[in-house]
């Protein structure tokens, strides 16, 4: 569908509407039957079935209903995204008021962007950082000397190696250290000890970085 070349369009009324409302999630009610919409299921209301907007507030895991936490069930996870793209699919809404339309286009883009955050351990570590008040760290400031020291001795492995052979052995190298810090992560999250998966989080990043850099060059 073309986008509304006017303002006044419904969809962006309606969709202004519930995005600059002071509503918290937990407040929030349907906008067709005015029923509270259940938070473990914010998509449709319970009631009515209706279509909901996207809640400002919700978070990744809110989006695809699973419990906030580093451990995921994978193809759980993959079933549950699958499954909510078909119910919100807006082919489904061909028919649907512009409104509904609009709100059946954001909780698809959503929903797919929540899912691309949870399977990767990476950013489903930060996520879940998020939600515990600690914002994890950026660019290339490095406190940790031992990670300091990793990333440049890595990175200088990388440019003087010459053969595939030197960056497969740095590859699996990077993945051990990948394994050992993912554990560390699982474990501190496990313990609630968010300044420790905090810690972990940023080496991981790193490990990561280093091993996008071996497989650009092989």
């Amino acid at each position: 569908m073309p986008p509304c070349a006017s303002s006044a369009c419904p969809a962006d009324a309606g969709f202004r509407r519930w995005h600059t409302s002071d509503k918290s999630a937990s407040s929030r009610k349907c906008w067709d039957c005015n029923v509270p919409v259940d938070q473990r299921s914010p998509h449709f209301c319970g009631q009515c079935k209706k279509i909901q907007p996207p809640a400002p507030t919700a978070n990744q895991f809110q989006l695809l209903g699973i419990d906030p936490s580093f451990e995921v069930d994978e193809r759980a996870l993959e079933a549950r995204y699958k499954a909510l793209q078909k119910e919100l699919h807006p082919d489904k809404f061909s028919t649907a008021s512009p409104e509904e339309r609009a709100f059946s286009d954001a909780q698809a883009a959503a929903v797919n962007a929540a899912y691309d955050t949870l399977r990767h351990p990476l950013r489903r570590a930060r996520a879940l950082l998020r939600l515990h008040g600690i914002e994890p760290a950026e660019g290339d400031r490095v406190e940790d000397p031992a990670l300091l020291a990793y990333a440049m001795e890595t990175r200088e492995a990388v440019e003087e190696a010459e053969t595939r052979p030197e960056l497969e052995q740095l590859l699996a190298e990077s993945r051990e250290r990948q394994a050992e810090t993912t554990a560390a992560l699982r474990e501190a999250c496990g313990k609630k000890d968010w300044p420790a998966a905090a810690e972990a989080t940023t080496r991981l990043r790193y490990i990561f970085r280093t091993q996008e850099a071996i497989l650009d060059k092989m």
